[in-house]
């Protein structure tokens, strides 16, 4: 079976789950059908982040905030707009800071990076990417 193939019966899985599930759960399974889905179906994944973004709020879930406004800057990121993922990326490591969680300051840090690469700014990208790997070298993230 095809990557392509097994990619669309895992996303088709999550969506099948997604009907019934709610709060944190279908938080969870709206962010992982925008990883399976933003490289080959960025307006898809836009979509689901639109939507975890908005049960996040609802549910008043801080650090589902912050990492739906990373994985929408992140979808921007794959829509080649760069200018949006670099300010919803901001967003994300503005609130990982406030509830001082390491693990996603780290992902911000590494995005907000990744972004600057792709807009041309290369001194902000390597401070970024610099930070990012300090963090994640402290935190002994492995990946």
């Amino acid at each position: 079976m095809s990557t392509h193939l097994m990619s669309q019966s895992k996303t088709d899985s999550l969506r099948s789950v997604l009907m019934n599930a709610e709060g944190e759960e279908r938080i969870n399974i709206l962010h992982s059908l925008i990883f399976e889905t933003w490289l080959n179906y960025p307006d898809s994944a836009l979509k689901y982040a639109e939507q975890a973004l908005i049960l996040s709020r609802k549910v008043e879930d801080t650090k589902n905030i912050s990492k739906s406004l990373r994985l929408l800057g992140g979808t921007y990121n794959y829509k080649g707009e760069f200018e949006y993922s670099l300010e919803y990326n901001i967003q994300a490591l503005e609130i990982a800071t406030q509830i001082n969680d390491s693990i996603l300051i780290h992902n911000a840090l590494n995005n907000i990076g990744f972004v600057y690469i792709s807009l041309g700014n290369y001194q902000n990208a390597l401070e970024y990417l610099m930070r990012s790997y300090q963090l994640k070298q402290k935190l002994g993230v492995v990946y």
